[in-house]
């Protein structure tokens, strides 16, 4: 376990890609959160179609969450891709 853990960290302090992917997934996908959470609350309707102001705000903040979850978990995937081609090059496997 440790030399995993060891392994990781070389590799995380030795690739700038890695560390780039997963900060840019990470704050891209808070930034797509708090985007979905202001739109939402700015959305209002006026008229016959106010009723519908909550039913849309709850659908447009819940549309904010599934594309940041997706947008974190690509940045993931990236990352991941990322570290084992970094690890294969720095330790041969």
């Amino acid at each position: 376990m440790r030399d995993l853990l060891e392994d990781v960290a070389l590799v995380l302090v030795h690739s700038p890609r890695t560390r780039n992917a997963l900060t840019v997934g990470f704050l891209g996908g808070v930034l797509i959160m708090l985007a979905g959470a202001y739109f939402s609350s700015q959305l209002a309707f006026e008229g016959p179609m106010a009723v519908l102001t909550t039913p849309f705000r709850a659908l447009l903040a819940d549309r904010a969450m599934t594309e940041a979850a997706i947008f974190i978990m690509a940045s993931i995937g990236i990352a991941a891709k990322r570290f084992f081609a970094d690890r294969k090059r720095l330790f041969g496997y």
